[in-house]
């Protein structure tokens, strides 16, 4: 999705290109690899045989999760903001939430 824009600083403001060199290799280091390697993860997420509430890390694997997405104040906020932006409407019975 980056190829073309990720060696044009024009993408960032004025401020920022300075720092532009750095950013670009932290993100290509951060993204590289093909889509079938990036699509593992949710793909094992929807297919596989996990208990609910079970995080996929990037090699298709359970991870264990980190601190902050256990934390319940996190987990709330994300809620009301899927909730508002993604609603989907009623959770149906059986479903856990």
């Amino acid at each position: 999705m980056t190829d073309g824009t990720m060696h044009d600083p024009k993408i960032v403001s004025p401020g920022l290109r300075v720092l532009w060199p750095l950013v670009r290799r932290t993100f290509e280091r951060s993204t590289s690899g093909s889509a079938a390697a990036a699509a593992l993860p949710s793909i094992e997420a929807a297919t596989g045989t996990h208990p609910n509430g079970t995080v996929i890390g990037r090699h298709g694997k359970p991870v264990t999760p980190t601190r902050t997405a256990t934390d319940p104040h996190v987990q709330q906020a994300v809620r009301r903001l899927s909730e508002r932006h993604a609603p989907l409407g009623r959770i149906p019975d059986g479903v856990s939430n």
